[in-house]
């Protein structure tokens, strides 16, 4: 008897066909810078002690907008217990408003309300203010 070699059938290489990808660019929006002089920014920040953090802001700004599709909000601790919520336009780069909280803020992307916990002054307790976007300014819409 003659030995025969194992044969080893070897399976045909599979050939996955990926589809193209497409990738669009979004446009960037950017303004000429006003108190920063060395990148280009979006921001105008006019309270010095926000200056140190110009750099978080903006990148928050990048991501686009959070609160009634035109604005972002931005919130950044201001000491124990404290945070301040930084309310951008997006398009300007105009901070519209500061909302001092003793906790983080309640908005939408497509709501023009924002709930914001503050501190009263008289029991020290948190209490949960809603504020209303008309235009570009920020009115107190009810106390809960």
């Amino acid at each position: 008897m003659v030995p025969h070699e194992p044969v080893v059938i070897k399976p045909a290489p599979v050939v996955i066909k990926a589809k193209p990808r497409r990738v669009v660019a979004a446009p960037v929006r950017r303004i000429t810078p006003v108190t920063r002089v060395h990148s280009p920014a979006v921001i105008y920040i006019d309270h010095d002690h926000w200056r140190a953090e110009a750099d978080v802001i903006q990148e928050q700004v990048d991501l686009g907008a959070n609160f009634n599709d035109h604005y972002r909000v931005v919130a950044l601790s201001c000491g124990s217990g404290c945070i301040d919520n930084l309310v951008i336009d997006v398009d300007s780069g105009e901070i519209i408003e500061e909302l001092n909280a003793c906790g983080a803020a309640e908005f939408s992307l497509n709501s023009n309300i924002i709930h914001v916990p503050t501190r009263s002054q008289p029991s020290g307790q948190c209490e949960l203010i809603s504020y209303q976007l008309d235009g570009a300014a920020l009115n107190e819409a009810s106390t809960q």
